[in-house]
């Protein structure tokens, strides 16, 4: 057998030319074509991260909007509670009238008004009149404020009761909001 490169063996440019060539081979044939499928994966896992991200500020936004409906459940049913039936509407004026009481102010007027019923409640006006010193008023309206029930205290008018007399004369209308009859228990 004939020997090809001599008793030193092959020339180095030539064993260089081969790993050079088998270099190049391994980048095109396997280093790119998995760096490729990498890149895919890499997205893919954004994409997923991305997706749970949202799922986190979508179940906080639910954990929220979940409180707030515990919360509205909750003033509901003690609306519910505290709304005065139209057969309760006369223990109610019995109350304001304790507070006008109370509040050591003369209760000239309490006139109830015809019901005006809503879908859900209903709309009982009273037109009060008091007299009284100005302290006592306002304890009046404090008083019928810190009623459990849902009354608004409207169109107040206060004039001096007379011209020698240091009291003054309150004419307003409480708007309270109960239970329609189609509602009550």
């Amino acid at each position: 057998m004939k020997i090809l490169f001599g008793p030193q063996g092959p020339p180095g440019w030539l064993v260089t030319g081969g790993i050079a060539c088998v270099a190049v081979a391994y980048v095109f044939l396997a280093f790119l074509p998995s760096q490729k499928g990498f890149r895919q994966m890499h997205l893919q896992l954004r994409e997923k991260q991305a997706d749970i991200a949202a799922t986190d500020k979508l179940f906080a936004g639910v954990t929220l909007t979940r409180g707030r409906l515990e919360q509205a459940s909750a003033l509901v049913t003690q609306w519910k509670k505290d709304a005065p039936a139209p057969q309760d509407l006369s223990r109610l004026y019995a109350q304001v009238s304790d507070r006008a009481r109370l509040a050591g102010v003369k209760l000239l007027r309490l006139d109830p008004q015809p019901a005006r019923p809503h879908a859900v409640v209903a709309e009982h006006t009273v037109s009060v009149s008091v007299e009284g010193s100005l302290e006592g008023v306002f304890n009046f309206f404090k008083g019928v404020e810190e009623l459990p029930q849902t009354i608004w205290l409207r169109n107040i008018k206060m004039l001096k009761a007379g011209e020698t007399s240091e009291n003054l004369r309150c004419d307003l209308t409480l708007t309270i909001f109960g239970d329609s009859d189609d509602n009550s228990d």
